[in-house]
This record gives C-alpha cells, structure tokens and sequence, in this order.
C-alpha cells in the first residue's frame, strides 16, 4: 500500500517541474521570518533544476522526496492521511530497491528488492 501511495506522489513529481512557477527570492540579509507556510517547497541546486520537494500532496498526505542530478527520484518519505509511513530508496536506474513503512495499524514492513525489481528479502 505504502508503495502505491509512494509511486503515484511521485508520478506527480514530473509536473511539478513542467508545471514549476517563478521561485521565491530570499529575504534581505538578517530578516528571519517566524514561520512560513506553503502546501510545497522547491530546492534547486545552483543551475535551477529542483533536487527536492517537500509537499503537502493533496489531503493530509505530506512527502519529502530528494533528486539526483539527472533529477531521478533517488528516496522520498511518505506520511498518508490514513496514518501510513514510508521510505523509499530508488537505485540510479529509477527502480525502487528498499521500501521502510509503518501500516496504519502499527505494523512495520521491510522490503528489498534485486535489480529486476524482484522482492529479495521481506520482514515480516
């Protein structure tokens, strides 16, 4: 479940850089706000091209997802409205190789995945 929720934020990644608007330009030297408040955050490396998001994806979910330089989706963190957590590492191939997740009912779950994407190791 957890990586179904993973995937599909993550399919939303690719509009977010389609989609992207003119970013915020920092405040003045010195000037440090208390608090600010935003439904996504876009951290772009120094040529532009975003290396993370941190967003409220859509009802209470809220997900971290980190690039790499190709800008490939290399691990994100998931925390659903229905009480779910997760962490996904992807290998530079964009193939999910390590899923960490918290069910809604406590459980925990383990997975690791070969090259072909085939479970080589589950707990529990």
């Amino acid at each position: 479940m957890a990586l179904t929720v993973v995937s599909g934020f993550l399919g939303g990644a690719p509009s977010n850089v389609l989609l992207r608007t003119t970013p915020a330009v920092a405040q003045a030297k010195g000037a440090v706000p208390v608090e600010i408040k935003a439904m996504q955050f876009t951290l772009v490396d120094r040529a532009g091209k975003p290396r993370a998001f941190l967003s409220a994806t859509g009802g209470r979910n809220s997900a971290l997802c980190l690039l790499d330089t190709p800008q490939n989706t290399r691990a994100a963190v998931l925390v659903t409205d229905g009480s779910e957590s997760s962490l996904t590492l992807w290998d530079a191939a964009r193939r999910p190789r390590a899923l960490l997740s918290v069910g809604y009912d406590g459980s925990p779950g383990l997975e690791l995945r070969d090259a072909a994407g085939h479970v080589a190791w589950q707990a529990p």
